[in-house]
């Protein structure tokens, strides 16, 4: 069952310039601008999806033995989380919550 629903995942959505776009590979680009479009507008939600979204790409680049790329995502993964929790619980020197503000 889980091949199945694996394979699925990397059947192709659609044709784009001559090169096969998998359904694995569409939503985790959909889940990155999401990021990027809450990243703009100072949103929490922006750390879950860059999590998630970069998990797909993990398992998209692990599938086509890019592994310098996959083992990338991991890192962007990881950073996800740290700047999640950074964001939620995260405490300046004196111990007052950071505070997120626009460059």
């Amino acid at each position: 069952m889980l091949a199945s629903a694996w394979a699925a995942l990397l059947a192709p959505a659609f044709s784009a310039f001559g090169s096969q776009v998998s359904w694995l590979e569409l939503v985790a680009f959909l889940l990155a601008v999401w990021m990027v479009v809450c990243n703009m507008r100072v949103h929490l939600l922006a750390w879950p999806l860059a999590l998630v979204s970069s998990l797909l790409y993990f398992a998209l680049f692990l599938d086509g033995k890019l592994y310098g790329e996959a083992a990338l995502q991991l890192l962007f993964a990881a950073l996800a989380l740290w700047g999640w929790w950074q964001w939620r619980v995260g405490r300046t020197r004196e111990g007052r919550a950071l505070v997120v503000r626009r460059l």
